[in-house]
């Protein structure tokens, strides 16, 4: 078990587990505090987890509590995947996450603990929104036009 506990924390991916129902953190890895910017508080709970560990949405409101995806497999005992967080670290640098949620049980099947691994997305999300942005000043209509007039040719795209 000490290899496995080894192995955990040295994951490129953060690693977040709380305890049900009060979100208070049993365990956290490396990539958790490299990711975020700082490490696990351990007083603190599912409640403030957006204003400790400055979590935010893309639009820059905090994340609501109820959609963290924590409260969402604590509501639902089923996995989550999540995409739209934004850290906001503590040195001004901003993380855009993905993560995946999922429940822990006991041996009487309760669900006792949720398992939270991320990942940063920033360089993904940027080339999104670098394309996005290119599509806007193409056009739209340029764009329809192109993708109506492209046909698969031997395993290749082709415009006529």
């Amino acid at each position: 078990m000490q290899d496995l506990a080894k192995l955990i924390g040295q994951l490129p991916i953060g690693v977040w587990v709380a305890s049900v129902p009060s979100g208070q953190v049993a365990y956290t890895n490396a990539a958790f505090q490299a990711i975020l910017g700082m490490g696990a508080r351990e007083a603190s709970q599912i409640e403030d987890a957006p204003a400790t560990y400055g979590i935010f949405d893309r639009t820059g409101n905090p994340y609501p509590v109820e959609d963290l995806p924590f409260s969402r497999v604590v509501r639902t005992s089923a996995p989550v995947v999540v995409d739209d967080l934004v850290i906001h670290r503590p040195d001004g640098a901003r993380v855009n996450v993905r993560a995946f949620a999922h429940p822990v049980r006991a041996e009487t099947g309760a669900l006792s603990h949720v398992s939270v691994v991320f990942i940063d997305i920033s360089p993904v999300w940027k080339r999104t929104v670098s394309w996005s942005s290119s599509v806007v000043s193409f056009g739209c209509s340029d764009i329809w036009d192109r993708m109506n007039r492209m046909r698969i040719e031997g395993g290749r795209a082709v415009v006529r």
